[in-house]
């Protein structure tokens, strides 16, 4: 991939508890190891109201593919354009070439310090890969309103196209549904290691969870983060394509790892008829994350606050009519 459409495509990158009764009491006549043994029954009946308490809060859940895919696509502005970009411009097995990762720190280098280290990015070999990997994710999911390439001439010179026009069409088609396959594929695999890190636990709102989320995702390696592509890619690339035409409103095609559906409400993967990642689903499961609470406490202090302003305003009001 050339140098500019490189940096085209790095700059979509958006830098922009009740306590329980103690039981009777005990006697007058009842000595002092009997109101010891009946004060330790009180202690233990509160210890244990507080342990059923704490284990009750874990009551809300939330699909894991919505919370990861939030958090991993929040620093991409424009995910559709990304995936147009990346993923017709050259064929996958290029996404992570030299080349484009020298490309993308160059571009990292040219932003506002401060704000890479707020979006957690650093302007390095491991953190352009990492940002190339929050592209794919972004893009895997995005919502689309047809194909980016003319995919009635990809299927061969016609009256209306020349053998050129039908050979660059042919190659643009065959770019963007390998590399829209290998970004699912991909997002399936890093998709399923995070919730595999994160279900065992009760987080306690979304913004715990997102920060639970980056932190593991920060964990996974360059290398590894290659490694997952390479394999994707592999399989994408193996098999042969089939093109639906019959006036899908938006992408669809068929091969022998399924079915890729992209419409204005996002894109998704279908395998065996049954969905398999996207809407919900990480390898054929809706995977649910335990919450505390679906409110984020920085949504709760901000309505607060807000409570508190009109509530003063309101009093303001009410003494100055007087």
């Amino acid at each position: 991939m050339k140098l500019k459409t490189m940096i085209a495509a790095l700059a979509v990158i958006s830098l922009s508890a009740g306590c329980s009764n103690s039981g009777p009491t005990a006697g007058a006549g009842a000595g002092s190891e009997a109101n010891a043994g009946a004060d330790s029954g009180t202690v233990m009946s509160w210890i244990k109201s507080l342990s059923f308490t704490k284990s009750a809060k874990a009551t809300v859940t939330m699909p894991a593919q919505t919370l990861i895919a939030q958090e991993l696509a929040k620093n991409v502005a424009d995910p559709a354009a990304a995936r147009d970009i990346n993923f017709t411009s050259g064929p996958p097995d290029e996404y992570f070439a030299e080349p484009n990762i020298v490309a993308a720190i160059e571009f990292l280098k040219m932003q506002d310090p401060k704000l890479l280290s707020e979006k957690h990015i650093v302007p390095t070999r491991e953190g352009a890969i990492r940002r190339r990997g929050e592209l794919a994710i972004a893009s895997a999911l995005a919502p689309t309103a047809g194909w980016p390439c003319d995919m009635l001439a990809a299927s061969g010179p016609s009256f209306f196209t020349t053998p050129a026009k039908a050979k660059e069409a042919k190659k643009c088609g065959s770019n963007f549904m390998s590399g829209q396959e290998a970004a699912m594929l991909f997002s399936n695999s890093i998709f399923q290691r995070l919730a595999d890190k994160l279900s065992p636990s009760v987080l306690a709102d979304p913004d715990d969870a997102a920060a639970k989320i980056r932190a593991e995702w920060e964990a996974i390696s360059a290398q590894d983060l290659l490694n997952t592509w390479n394999q994707a890619v592999a399989q994408a690339t193996g098999t042969q394509k089939t093109v639906d035409l019959t006036g899908f409103n938006g992408t669809h095609f068929m091969d022998g790892q399924g079915d890729f559906q992209g419409t204005a409400q996002g894109s998704a993967m279908i395998k065996n008829s049954m969905p398999f990642f996207g809407n919900g689903y990480i390898n054929g499961k809706q995977i649910m994350l335990g919450l505390e609470s679906n409110v984020s406490k920085s949504q709760q202090k901000s309505a607060a606050t807000s409570e508190s302003s009109r509530a003063s305003a309101g009093t303001g009001a009410s003494s100055s009519t007087k």
